[in-house]
């Protein structure tokens, strides 16, 4: 698992020795990290950031399908 410190998420646990990725985070990315790192769905997360950022939900989904997809291709999940 990955661990967001300061912006950046971090290997952690057993991902310490099985990765050297390292991924930056904006303030927005951060906070979609966390959401995820929580368990909220795809819907949760959706509905918080069309609340929060007035955008519309297909954006957000959108989005979120893409960052998702992104961390998956460098090998990157987001668990507990």
């Amino acid at each position: 698992p990955y661990r967001v410190q300061s912006g950046i998420a971090v290997p952690a646990g057993g991902a310490v020795n099985d990765s050297n990725i390292l991924i930056m985070l904006n303030e927005t990315g951060e906070e979609l990290w966390n959401m995820l790192y929580d368990g909220c769905s795809e819907e949760d997360v959706a509905e918080h950031f069309c609340a929060e950022y007035n955008v519309e939900k297909e954006t957000v989904i959108k989005d979120l399908k893409e960052f998702i997809e992104y961390i998956s291709q460098k090998g990157v999940a987001i668990e507990k």
